[in-house]
């Protein structure tokens, strides 16, 4: 099961089962959201990560709610661990596209291809990962998408890749982009173990997405949900490479 491989902690299916709801509700944004403690709300201020996005979608909203109630069964030795894996995710920088360039990746309905062919050096390039499972990966999707009209392709080159099983990918994929007006995204594949490799980090966890520059220099690592003007982080990260 995507990101239970990367948490090997003793305690049970119990422990592992709390790990994945998290892991699928959004890693690191569930993270600080459960780890938040109640402030005093002067003003009207972002909510993080996950919770921005709950405010707006059922679905996601239950699963927070899950993520929540999972968390709070962990040791503390267990939410240490947690945090560990999630720094870990979102402080490790990839490798450089002129190293990953070899990996293979596979557009639907299209033959195989290359990620040194889906981004060439010469443009900045987000590389952003995705399952049709992953609730924040939907909206991060819509995110996407609007970038994609934002920027021309001399600009700001994206590579949408899912890591999803690929037989279950291609039949509930496309339904995915559709609902998230994410079409023009596309549905690529990507196998784990070059995703693995290609992060630099055992950890399946998703939405993520890896920014590099114009040399093919990798420059963020963006983990948990993107939640359009009311998370900056990958504004913030283009601006950078874009210029």
């Amino acid at each position: 099961m995507i990101g239970i491989a990367a948490v090997r902690l003793q305690g049970g299916e119990m422990r592992k089962a709390a790990f994945y709801i998290m892991l699928v509700a959004g890693s690191a944004g569930c993270l600080s959201a459960c780890e938040r403690r109640s402030e005093p709300q002067a003003k009207a201020k972002p909510a993080v990560e996950g919770e921005d996005v709950a405010g707006q979608d059922p679905a996601m909203a239950k699963k927070l709610a899950e993520a929540k109630a999972a968390y709070a069964s962990l040791t503390p030795a267990e939410k240490a661990k947690l945090a560990a894996e999630m720094k870990k995710v979102k402080g490790t920088l990839p490798m450089s596209l002129a190293d990953a360039g070899s990996i293979k990746i596979r557009p639907d309905g299209k033959p195989e291809t290359t990620l040194a062919q889906a981004a060439p050096i010469g443009t900045p390039t987000l590389v952003a990962a995705w399952a049709s499972w992953c609730i924040p990966c939907k909206m991060e999707a819509r995110e996407l998408a609007r970038l994609r009209q934002h920027y021309g392709r001399d600009k700001l080159n994206i590579v949408y890749l899912n890591i999803g099983d690929p037989e279950v990918e291609r039949a509930k994929g496309p339904a995915f982009l559709r609902d998230a007006a994410a079409e023009q995204l596309g549905l690529t594949m990507l196998d784990q173990s070059d995703f693995l490799k290609l992060t630099r980090v055992n950890q399946l966890s998703v939405p993520r997405v890896l920014v590099f520059d114009r040399a093919g220099k990798p420059n963020a690592v963006i983990a948990g949900a993107v939640a359009g003007g009311r998370d900056l982080r990958l504004a913030d990260a283009i601006e950078k490479v874009v210029g």
